[in-house]
């Protein structure tokens, strides 16, 4: 049994959760349901919208660099070849569920990928 009060804002983000926690069955609700109304407090949203100036882009440059090195490593290796559910082409491919299916994956297959990147290669710990 699991309970998470916001479990994502799409489909993609819910099943996401529902994967992670090994939900098998979901049962949702709202602030309107008859059982969840009375514990409702009033809320105020407000929404604030942030322009993108040059030093936020140059910012988000310079993270996406750096995320994409491990991850040119590991195509270089071949690891997770480009038509694999598994490759990363992009930083917006990286994100938890991705790289707990990719560990999860490797370690199937260590031995293999050990001879790839062995002893005297450049190894690297995962």
């Amino acid at each position: 049994m699991s309970l998470s009060a916001t479990p994502g804002n799409n489909e993609e983000k819910v099943q996401e959760v529902l994967d992670n926690l090994n939900v098998a069955r979901l049962e949702a609700k709202d602030e309107n349901d008859k059982d969840v109304k009375p514990y409702i407090q009033s809320k105020s949203i407000q929404e604030v919208v942030i322009k993108e100036t040059a030093a936020i882009s140059a910012i988000n440059q310079i993270l996406s660099n750096l995320l994409m090195i491990p991850v040119k490593v590991i195509n270089k290796m071949n690891i997770f070849p480009p038509e694999s559910k598994l490759a990363i082409n992009k930083v917006v491919d990286i994100n938890r569920t991705r790289l707990m299916q990719m560990l999860e994956e490797f370690n199937k297959k260590i031995d293999e990928y050990t001879m790839l990147i062995g002893p005297g290669k450049n190894c690297f710990n995962v």
